[in-house]
């Protein structure tokens, strides 16, 4: 089963900043929603209590007059105007319906408990087959005996709430993906990519120029015409000429690969290299000598700079 690749950074990242922003605008959503609800909710309240007392006032005129034909069609009015108004009538204190917009409930009575006259405006909420009623129940001005009830429909204010809170929701998931967008485009001109792929990339260029660089040593050695040595930018022996193996009487095995102050190499020819790694790309010389009691010889080296660093070191021997 071969293994899962992991997801490349430059797409984490901005899944990351997406569910961050998506979690920090709906709480910030939340918030705004509940606020607009609620005063939503006030302004709706004002107005229904505005209506109520106003249609109380009209219908207690109406009644002074002993005008029912005039009172019956202010609320037949009210109920044409306001089309949240599902139904709205006058009774007494004994909760005795006197006028309602539903001809066939005049005369019966209303779920309204007798007790002492309202101060204030009662407000109660109630289920009417699947729907949600709001109530607002007021004195009828100027009758001590009489009350007025409407009744509005909540439909409207559910709907309304959930097309606010519909848009707000499309905002926020559309500010959440530009957020995101913006983050992919400016990670994009980066070089992300999965650590292990990266690592494999540097194995694969690694093992390219090492055998681009030990192709050109041996082809450099080949046309040496004294003795030479190759190192490479690790200090690892990666080439030897016929004249160095002989001279240090070695095979090339027990050199090629072999780090310069391991390799089976004279002191006097390791102490120089390494005085030598202090001068990258100057030429260093110095007389050396190779066993006791024998003739010294020139020893060079060249260190071929390559950036901040160095490719190839040539120690040669003459």
């Amino acid at each position: 089963m071969a293994p899962k690749k992991a997801l490349p950074p430059v797409l984490v990242l901005p899944v990351l900043i997406f569910a961050t922003s998506l979690l920090f605008q709906f709480m910030i959503t939340d918030y705004l929603l509940t606020l607009t609800n609620t005063r939503y909710h006030n302004e709706l309240r004002h107005l229904q209590t505005q209506i109520t007392q106003d249609l109380a006032a009209q219908l207690a005129r109406a009644q002074a007059s002993n005008d029912d034909l005039a009172a019956l069609a202010a609320l037949r009015s009210a109920r044409a105007n306001h089309p949240q108004i599902v139904d709205a009538m006058i009774f007494d204190n004994t909760g005795k319906i006197s006028l309602h917009t539903d001809s066939g409930w005049m005369g019966k009575k209303t779920d309204v408990p007798q007790g002492p006259r309202l101060a204030a405006p009662v407000i109660k909420h109630h289920t009417d087959h699947g729907r949600r009623i709001f109530s607002i129940q007021v004195p009828l001005p100027d009758r001590d005996d009489s009350y007025f009830r409407a009744n509005f429909d909540e439909a409207g204010f559910v709907q309304e709430s959930r097309a606010i809170s519909v848009r707000f929701y499309i905002l926020m998931l559309a500010s959440s993906l530009a957020i995101a967008f913006l983050a992919w485009t400016r990670l994009r001109r980066y070089d992300w990519v999965d650590p292990r792929q990266h690592a494999e990339g540097e194995s694969e260029a690694s093992r390219g120029a090492n055998k681009k660089i030990r192709h050109f040593a041996e082809l450099l050695l080949g046309e040496m015409p004294h003795a030479a040595l190759a190192v490479d930018r690790d200090n690892k022996i990666i080439g030897a000429n016929t004249l160095a193996l002989e001279l240090l009487n070695c095979r090339k095995e027990e050199l090629i690969n072999l780090h310069v102050f391991t390799a089976p190499l004279p002191a006097s020819v390791t102490d120089f290299y390494n005085a030598s790694l202090k001068k990258p790309g100057q030429l260093s010389e110095a007389k050396l000598a190779l066993i006791p009691k024998a003739p010294t010889m020139l020893a060079r080296a060249i260190f071929s700079p390559a950036g901040e660093s160095w490719e190839l070191a040539l120690v040669t021997l003459q």
